[in-house]
Order: C-alpha cells, then sequence, then structure tokens
C-alpha cells in the first residue's frame, strides 16, 4: 500500500495497493509469478503560462489544469529451467486513465504535455537462453508481442476539446525479435552477435512514400569480436548495423522531427584494470611473496563489522604496509586489526589450526 500526496498546480491524493506472489513447484523447479497494482504518476509542476498561453489561443487551442496518470496493472509469468535451458514467458496489460502524452502546436517546435482519457498497454512476452553448449558458445531468443492504443477526450495539457478515435499510439510497434550468442574462442579470444527485427511503427501519413498502417520493419545485425592480453589488458571492436540499411523508424510529429535508424557503427575499445590481483586471500596465504592487492569486498565488509564492535581504526589497516610487500593470513590480518598490532599472530587456536578462517566474522558478530 503506498499513499500519494501531491500538491502543485492542482492538488490530488491516491492510495496505489500492490500485491505480488512467486511460487516455485519443487520437482519442477518451475516458477510462476503474478502481480497486480495502482501507479500514480504525478502532473508537470510547471505548466503554461504569459506569452506560450496567448500563443497557444491565438491557434485555436487551449491548455487546462494537467492531473495525475493512474494505472492499473496485471503481470502474470512463469519461469521453466529444463537442462540448463531456461525458458521464461510472461503477459501483462495496462489500463491507464489521464495517460500523460504530448503534442505541438501547428508546425512549431513548441511541444506540450497533454492527457488522454484512456490507454491500453498490453504485451506477451518470450525469452529463451541456453547453458554453455560445448563449453564455448550460449545462445539467446527474446520476443515481444506488444500492443499499445489510446482514445477519448483530452482532458488535461494542450488541447482541441476534441475527441481522439481509439488507435495506436506513435510508438506502437507490434513484434520484435532478438536472437544472438555469445562465443568462447582459444587464446583468450571471444565473440558475440546479434540479430534484431522490429515490424515497424505506426505510420502517421499513409502513402507518403509508405502504403498501409505500419512502417517497413527494421532489421539489424551487430558484431563484436574481442580479446584479452593478460589480466590487465582486453581490446575489443563492436560493429553495430553491419549492413548500414537504412529505415525510417518514426515519421510522428514529435521531438526533433522524422527517424530513421543510425548507419553503420565502428567502436573500438581498449581497457586496462589498475591494481588488479587475481589471487583470493586463501591464495595469497599460501604464497607469501605474492601481493594481496587492494582490499576485497568481503575483506572491507567484515572490517566494518569489527569496526562496528570494538570501534578500531580502519585507516590504521588499511594504510599500514605489510613487512616486505608480503602477504598477511586473513588470521593475522583481523588480529592486527582488533588489536591494532601489525602481524600479531592470533592466541585463538581455532584460527592458528586454520588459518583460512575470518576470524574477523567471529569477532564482529
Amino acid at each position: 500500500m503506498r499513499p500519494t500526496h501531491f500538491s502543485g498546480g492542482v492538488t490530488e491524493n491516491a492510495i496505489s495497493p500492490r500485491f505480488g506472489v512467486a511460487p516455485n513447484v519443487p520437482r519442477l523447479k518451475w516458477t510462476f509469478r503474478a502481480s497486480y497494482g495502482h501507479y500514480y504518476r504525478p502532473p508537470p509542476l510547471i505548466t503554461a503560462s504569459g506569452p506560450l498561453l496567448e500563443f497557444a489561443n491565438r491557434n485555436n487551442l487551449g491548455f487546462i489544469a494537467l492531473h495525475g496518470e493512474r494505472d492499473e496493472e496485471e503481470q502474470f509469468g512463469v519461469s521453466i529451467p529444463w537442462r540448463g535451458w531456461t525458458l521464461d514467458a510472461d503477459m501483462f496489460r495496462t489500463n491507464a486513465s489521464i495517460f500523460f502524452d504530448h503534442n505541438n502546436i501547428g508546425e512549431s517546435n513548441l511541444f506540450f504535455p497533454l492527457t488522454i482519457q484512456r490507454a491500453i498497454d498490453r504485451g506477451w512476452e518470450v525469452s529463451l537462453r541456453s547453458p554453455r553448449i560445448a563449453r564455448c558458445a550460449q545462445i539467446h531468443l527474446a520476443s515481444s508481442n506488444q500492443v499499445a492504443r489510446a482514445g477519448g477526450f483530452i482532458n488535461g495539457g494542450l488541447t482541441d476539446f476534441s475527441n481522439l478515435p481509439w488507435g495506436p499510439l506513435d510508438h506502437d510497434q507490434r513484434n520484435t525479435l532478438n536472437i544472438g550468442g555469445d562465443l568462447t574462442l582459444p587464446w583468450r579470444a571471444y565473440a558475440s552477435t546479434n540479430a534484431y527485427y522490429g515490424s515497424g511503427f505506426t505510420n502517421v501519413f499513409p502513402g507518403q512514400p509508405y502504403p498501409g498502417n505500419y512502417l517497413p520493419g527494421p532489421t539489424r545485425f551487430d558484431v563484436t569480436p574481442g580479446k584479452d592480453f593478460g589480466e590487465r589488458f582486453s581490446a575489443s571492436v563492436s560493429a553495430i548495423n553491419v549492413a548500414s540499411r537504412s529505415v525510417e523508424l518514426d515519421n510522428s510529429v514529435t521531438f526533433g522531427g522524422f527517424h530513421w535508424n543510425n548507419p553503420r557503427e565502428v567502436n573500438v575499445e581498449l581497457r586496462c584494470r589498475f591494481h588488479y590481483s587475481s589471487k583470493t586471500p586463501c591464495e595469497c596465504a599460501a604464497r607469501p611473496h605474492v601481493s594481496l592487492g587492494r582490499p576485497s569486498a568481503e575483506v572491507l565488509r567484515d572490517v566494518f563489522r569489527l569496526y562496528r564492535t570494538f570501534g578500531f581504526d580502519l585507516m590504521y589497516l588499511l594504510t599500514t604496509p605489510t613487512t616486505d610487500s608480503k602477504c598477511v593470513p586473513p588470521s593475522r590480518l583481523w588480529c592486527s586489526a582488533s588489536r591494532r598490532i601489525p602481524e600479531t599472530p592470533c592466541a585463538d587456536p581455532e584460527v592458528v589450526a586454520n588459518p583460512t578462517l575470518h576470524s574477523g566474522i567471529r569477532y564482529g558478530t
């Protein structure tokens, strides 16, 4: 339950109940999930006034108070593992009242928010991910079918006091598909690919030049090869839209005019890891001449547990160098922290018998 109070151009109160459940079938290991909830989206704090409002009035338009959007959403899904494969499917439906959108005045670049009486967004999604195939390859697939429609009176913001016919929203693309894979190659090289298909967005101007109610569907193929050089350096090259296929994505009257997809893009990445150590604390304790490097997240977590319990100086532990740049086993590290004496062996016989035991956890709990 989420209460919301909004005070701006209008004053509104909303109560948003939300519920979700995710039962698991033990033997099959299937996980079902379902959720239901209400959501409140507050309106903008600043509205049109002064010369902007006068400009709208000269174009036979008005600007009325904006109220918050109220959504009702329900979702159902299932996740099915099978021999390393994972299939996930779900459906959702959102009913919106006082739906937020925007529109411009004539052919100008002045865009104003508005609200539409009702909108529905519903869709079905499915994804599939494989296990490691031959220890070097993994494939994935994701598909979606979604419909977004709206209609009714313009009941807030910029309006000509008309009734919109029930129809698709600007960015209503019915079907999308992504399929790709990751490949591990010899000599620490790797490659990943992805193919994308979309059925096309709404065609606002049928016959100019594309016939039908939807624009041509965009397709794209991307590829990224790369290689690691040792533990610290790596390089990769990413090619996006390899075929450099140009498609008009959107011809609705919106921000920045019509939209086309980007031509071929090639990006080169060089990466260097500073202060990098591939050795774990236990490996470092077994090899005393190997530097431990920077404290790991687990080490810092346990150190802060000690700090909350005993209040010792954290900077003493993090800045005190070890003798001859050698490693300090975890047990000696925790004793040094708790007693503020560097490299003092612990008196706890259990710790001495097992030097990999993180005695800091025992002290901090």
